[in-house]
């Protein structure tokens, strides 16, 4: 099976009628600022749940079926949000954005369009499959983690940026513990590393750059970190039956 012919040949088929295509572009409508981008916000919510069916419903896709289906919900629900932000969004905010999906939005990006990598991706498709669940697990405990600590009102920037700093470190040993048990070593490798990719953002990453597994256990200024990246590394470890 050549990959990457079959990849091009069934997206190519999605411009034809792409969700992204069908936010409208600006015209004359005789609205307000605000009106058109309610109107235009209302657009994206019905664009996004369009291509949401076609999202893996647990876990990273695994098939090439699953893969094709994700590409296009990817292309289509971008070209969505991007229509939104340009319009209704200012600089800042849009700059905000695109450091949260950077790190998403490039492994997508490189995935869906490069036939080497996306060869390489699914010949760990076995793996990816087989921790599908547990890398859910593993994802929801870091975002219920994070919630947490932007409820926290009495605690500084700081410290709050280091404890998600923490909380992402025990994402990836969590993700890469629950891979090794399942998969080869350079399986459990690779979902490491396409997890780190994924939750990149380029503000954190910048405040994370000296953070690590050892530093987290290690440190005394916030006593609280430690039994949380527990928690989200042994994760599994609680969810398994006895």
């Amino acid at each position: 099976l050549d990959i990457s012919n079959e990849v091009e040949k069934e997206l190519s088929d999605e411009f034809d009628e792409n969700p992204g295509e069908r936010i409208n572009p600006d015209k004359n409508t005789g609205l307000s600022g605000g009106e058109k981008c309610k109107t235009k916000k209302a657009e994206l919510d019905t664009c996004l749940a369009e291509v949401a069916p076609l999202m893996p419903k647990v876990g990273l896709p695994h098939t090439l079926p699953e893969l094709i289906n994700m590409c296009r919900a990817f292309k289509g629900g971008m070209r969505c949000v991007d229509h939104y932000t340009s319009s209704c969004l200012t600089t800042t905010e849009r700059t905000e954005l695109d450091q949260n999906l950077r790190g998403a939005r490039s492994f997508l990006a490189f995935l869906c369009d490069d036939p080497i990598f996306r060869k390489e991706y699914l010949s760990h498709g076995a793996c990816l499959r087989d921790v599908s669940d547990d890398w859910e697990r593993c994802l929801n405990h870091f975002k219920s983690l994070v919630r947490l600590q932007h409820k926290h009102a009495n605690i500084s920037q700081a410290a709050r940026d280091h404890n998600i700093c923490c909380f992402r470190e025990g994402l990836l040993s969590c993700v890469y513990s629950v891979s090794y048990f399942r998969c080869e070593k350079h399986a459990a490798l690779f979902v490491k590393k396409v997890t780190a990719t994924l939750s990149y953002n380029d503000v954190q990453e910048e405040k994370c750059r000296n953070v690590t597994i050892r530093t987290c256990a290690a440190t005394s200024r916030h006593p609280s970190v430690l039994p949380l990246l527990l928690a989200a590394s042994l994760f599994l470890l609680h969810q398994s039956p006895p």
